[in-house]
C-alpha cells in the first residue's frame, strides 16, 4: 500500500467495462479539486460530453473517499457517489450523493481514494479488488435468457470475510 500524504493514498482506479481493463492513476491535486466531490466534478467536467445520458457508455460513475475515511474520526465514514442520474429536471444531470459504511474504508485500506467506472461491459461482471490485486471478475450463470447471480456462489468463490 502507498503512504499516506495528508489522508490520502494518492492513488485512483479506473475502470474501462468496455475494454475489460482496470489501471491506477495518480490523485488528482486535492488543494486545486478540494477533495471527493471535487475530482467527480472534474471527472465530469473533463470526460463526459454535453448530452451523455445516464445509461450511455460514455457516463461515469465515480466512487471517491475523503482524508478521514477509515479512521475513527466521527462520519468519517462517508463516501462520494457522482454520476450523471436519470433523476433530475428538466433533464438528466450530474449529481453527488453520500453514502456510509465500510466501503469507503475497505476502498482506502486496499490503498485507493477513488474509482471511476466507465463503459460497457459485454456480460455481467464485478470489480475484485484484494489490495494491489485488481481485477473484473465474470459474475453469475446464465439460465434461459436470465443472468442468475447470487451471493452464495461469491462466497464459494471467494471465501467468507465477514458474516
Amino acid at each position: 500500500m502507498p503512504e499516506f500524504s495528508g489522508g490520502y493514498t494518492g492513488r485512483r482506479l479506473r475502470v474501462d467495462l468496455s475494454a475489460g481493463r482496470v489501471s491506477v492513476e495518480e490523485t488528482p491535486d486535492v488543494t486545486r479539486w478540494l477533495g471527493p466531490r471535487g475530482w467527480n466534478a472534474q471527472i465530469a467536467w473533463e470526460e463526459v460530453p454535453p448530452g451523455v445520458g445516464p445509461f450511455d457508455a460514455q457516463n461515469r460513475l465515480v466512487f471517491s473517499v475523503g482524508p478521514l475515511v477509515g479512521t475513527h474520526a466521527p462520519t468519517a465514514g462517508r463516501m462520494t457517489v457522482s454520476t450523471i442520474s436519470p433523476r433530475g429536471y428538466p433533464q438528466p444531470m450530474w449529481t453527488s450523493a453520500s453514502m456510509g459504511g465500510y466501503f469507503g474504508s475497505e476502498l482506502k485500506y486496499a490503498g485507493y481514494d477513488s474509482i471511476v467506472v466507465q463503459g460497457q461491459a459485454s456480460s455481467p461482471c464485478y470489480l475484485l479488488i484484494e489490495d494491489d490485486a485488481v481485477s473484473l471478475e465474470l459474475a453469475g450463470k446464465k439460465l434461459k435468457g436470465q443472468i442468475s447471480m447470487t451471493i452464495v456462489p461469491l462466497k464459494a468463490r471467494h471465501g467468507q470475510a465477514h458474516q
